[in-house]
């Protein structure tokens, strides 16, 4: 039998992984193990770029995350990962998987936000002007952070660079 792949949970955006799908996955993960009787772990990376900061999340910061937790077990880049992804977890799995098949066995993807860009649009169009000029728009590039309500209904900042 071949050598057990990586597994690494990428969450999503506004989240981290303290997420609640991602530790109800690790705790299944918990109670596995492979053809040898070994335990199966998995990692759940934090893809935010500041640590434990929810909303701080960047596609460049993600990919620079996966590749870290890969230089770190990948044992001399011989084994390959299992990329576990939701929404824009999902996105940066499957794009990470995309730049580097090499390093990449299995995609388990949950929603992945494919059309993240349109979504986006849409919310910041609900309610308000949010076209480039518009003083919403320049308020948030401004101060760097614009507060969006989280699926729990707490208000959270998401940091965009501009």
């Amino acid at each position: 039998a071949g050598e057990q792949p990586l597994f690494a949970y990428c969450h999503g955006w506004l989240s981290s992984k303290a997420s609640v799908k991602g530790n109800h996955l690790a705790s299944f993960f918990d109670k596995c193990t492979d053809e040898h009787g070994g335990k199966v772990k998995l990692e759940l990376l934090d893809l935010n770029d500041d640590d434990e900061v929810v909303g701080t999340m960047t596609l460049s910061s993600a990919l620079s995350k996966i590749d870290a937790f890969y230089a770190r077990h990948g044992v001399g880049q011989k084994k390959k990962m299992c990329l576990i992804g939701s929404s824009l977890g999902g996105y940066t799995a499957a794009l990470y998987a995309s730049r580097h098949p090499e390093r990449v066995s299995r995609l388990v993807l949950l929603c992945p936000a494919f059309n993240f860009r349109h979504q986006l649009e849409h919310l910041l169009s609900e309610g308000q002007e949010w076209t480039k000029g518009s003083s919403t728009f320049e308020t948030w590039r401004r101060d760097g952070v614009r507060r969006f309500e989280a699926p729990d209904k707490r208000p959270e900042g998401l940091s965009v660079s501009f």
